[in-house]
Parts: C-alpha cells; sequence; structure tokens
C-alpha cells in the first residue's frame, strides 16, 4: 500500500469525517477567527495549531482536549511524502478518540494558516480552564517549578519561553500583566507545538496565591546591582519555585514588586542585555541542571 493510499484509507475509514470545500462555509469562517482574534478565542474557548508534530502532542498527551482535527490530504498532504504515513496514524489516532476530522480545500486550509508555508494539519483544541490559584496550587503540591511571564507583549519570546518552560521541566506557565495571549497562532508557532497548563491573570491574584502555597518568587532583573548572579543562586530541596521573567526593554511593570528574591546573568562589559526568551531559557535551565 503507498503512502498516499494510508493516507486516503485512514480519511475513508474515519466514520465522521467532513468534507469542507466552500470558503464561506461558516465553519471556516469561525475557525478563521481563532487564528486572527484574541476575543474569539476566548469567548469560544478554543485556539488552533498548525502542524503534525503540535497535532500529533495535544492527542498523545491529552493535556488539552482535542475539538477539532482539519487536515488538508489529496490537495497538500500528498506532495508531502514524508509525513503521510504519521498522518495516517494520526488520523487513526483522530478515529479510535472519536476526534472529528475534517478534510479541507488547500485554499481554505492557506486562509485559516495566515502563512506562507502550510504544513497540512492543524488541530483545534479547548482552551484549559485553570486559574492562576490552580496552578500555583498545583506546583506547590508537585514542589515544582513555575514559569510566570510578566508584560512579556512579543509573540516570539512567550513561545520560546513556553518551549524552553516544557523542556526544563516546569510544571505550568502564567501570562500576566499584559502578557501576550499564549494561544496566539505566532506564540504556537514559536513553541514548536509543545504545550504546558497555562493560565492569565493579574500580578496581585498570583502573589496571593503564592504567599498561601509558599510558593517562592524570583525576578529575573536585568540590573547586576543587588540582585544574585545566577551561578550562585540556590533553592531548598523540595521549595515550590516561580521564576518571573518581564519584558528586555521595560522589565517588569509598575506595581509587580514583592520578589522573595532577585537574579542576574553576570555578562562582559558592554554586552546588550539578552532577550527575554534567551534569559529566561537560560534561568530554566539553570535551575533545572543544578536541581539546587
Amino acid at each position: 500500500m503507498s503512502k498516499a493510499n494510508a493516507l486516503k484509507n485512514a480519511l475513508a475509514a474515519h466514520a465522521g469525517l467532513q468534507r469542507v470545500s466552500n470558503l464561506k462555509d461558516t465553519r471556516v469562517e469561525a475557525w478563521l477567527a481563532l487564528g486572527d482574534s484574541a476575543p474569539a478565542r476566548r469567548e469560544k474557548k478554543l485556539f488552533q495549531v498548525e502542524g503534525l508534530r503540535p497535532a500529533e502532542l495535544l492527542l498523545a498527551e491529552g493535556l488539552y482536549s482535542t475539538e477539532e482535527l482539519i487536515l488538508v490530504s489529496e490537495e497538500l498532504l500528498h506532495r508531502q511524502k514524508d509525513t503521510q504515513d504519521r498522518a495516517a496514524a494520526l488520523v487513526r489516532r483522530a478515529t479510535e478518540k472519536k476526534v472529528p476530522v475534517f478534510d479541507v480545500t488547500r485554499e481554505i486550509f492557506r486562509k485559516i494558516a495566515g502563512v506562507n508555508k502550510i504544513r497540512g494539519v492543524m488541530a483545534i483544541a479547548e482552551q484549559g480552564a485553570w486559574t492562576v490559584a490552580d496552578l500555583v496550587a498545583e506546583t506547590a503540591s508537585a514542589k515544582g517549578l513555575l514559569a510566570v511571564l510578566v508584560g512579556l507583549n512579543d509573540p516570539g519570546n512567550v513561545g520560546t519561553l513556553i518551549r524552553s518552560a516544557f523542556a526544563f521541566g516546569a510544571h505550568a506557565l502564567l501570562a500576566l500583566e499584559g502578557t501576550t495571549d499564549p494561544y496566539h497562532p505566532k506564540v504556537l508557532r514559536a513553541s514548536a507545538g509543545h504545550l504546558l497548563r497555562t493560565a492569565s491573570g493579574s500580578w496581585k491574584d498570583f502573589r496571593v496565591a503564592c504567599s498561601e502555597h509558599g510558593v517562592r518568587v524570583l525576578g529575573l532583573d536585568a540590573e547586576e546591582t543587588g540582585s544574585t548572579p545566577l551561578d550562585q543562586l540556590t533553592r531548598e530541596a523540595d521549595q515550590p519555585l516561580a521564576v518571573c521573567i518581564g519584558s528586555e526593554g521595560h522589565g517588569f511593570p509598575a506595581g509587580v514588586e514583592g520578589f522573595d528574591q532577585r537574579v542576574s546573568i553576570p555578562m562582559r562589559a558592554g554586552a546588550e542585555s539578552l532577550n527575554a526568551g534567551v534569559a529566561g531559557s537560560l534561568v530554566l535551565w539553570m535551575i533545572r541542571n543544578k536541581n539546587a
């Protein structure tokens, strides 16, 4: 059986397969809105993520509830010989989990994805219902690590930090005080499809929850004066820790204060500050590496 036939057969075997070819279909409009509009994502409590690997992760990990899986097969995936077996396996897994599959035209997929390089697979999933208090409490119970983004509005940096937080064992991620929507398509592309338990909220609620649950709050500081150099950072055994990362250019927003400790990354004289994605990743790695 050829790879293309394997994909066709997997699609044909999906009892709920629906084919969508009309750009004016109301479902197309709804899917498009998830990429274009943060209010639409919040209202529907859904998000979209493009790519085969992100869709595989969603179905395999069960962290988020997948609602719809959109596949462009004959018109797009038949040109991607190296992905067809995996795409067929993904459809079969969706069939087992009773996840709806939609076969859409190349034109529709390109419009929904909104990018030049399209990969032919997109998952649409429910956003997590966790609150800031939930995730602080979970981190405390797990004696784990919490990544906290504060006033960070660059999607590339937010996505990089989600990817790094996942890689270095963070339990969850919080987006506070004007941080870019963590479900924005540009964020998810930068995160390479990696997802964590995620919640948005306020610094005040976060700080109250940390005090209640004994989570130590560490702030990444661009200034070395008065802060602990990263290579001297220590951590008590089994101490739950929240690492707070602000904007490269502006630091933390006004009113964001009350850190238990500030940490900085020593650099050679005259070096420009690292961007938030790189700096935050270094801190998360150091904590994981030291297990300090």
